[in-house]
């Protein structure tokens, strides 16, 4: 591995993953949280954010094919139909 790739790797990437968080966390700032409901709110955006750049930044396509794997079968619903 190169010494390029390395930086891209390690730092670049997550880098770039951060910096929309950081916007949004200083525009938070201005905001006030009148309630609990509307802090949970804020965080709740934020780790949203920044859970799609991680996914679409960070990850490779072979870690974002696992992780896609793995959230559809926590989230796949089976039918299941009961005859009475």
């Amino acid at each position: 591995m190169s010494v390029g790739d390395y930086l891209v790797k390690a730092y670049l990437r997550p880098v770039a993953c951060a910096l929309p968080i950081i916007i949004l966390g200083y525009a938070a700032l201005h905001v006030e949280a009148a309630s609990w409901l509307m802090f949970g709110a804020e965080a709740m955006i934020l780790c949203g954010v920044f859970g799609v750049a991680a996914y679409f930044v960070c990850l490779d396509q072979t870690e974002r094919s696992s992780v896609t794997g793995r959230l559809a079968a926590v989230f796949q619903r089976e039918v299941i139909i009961r005859e009475t």
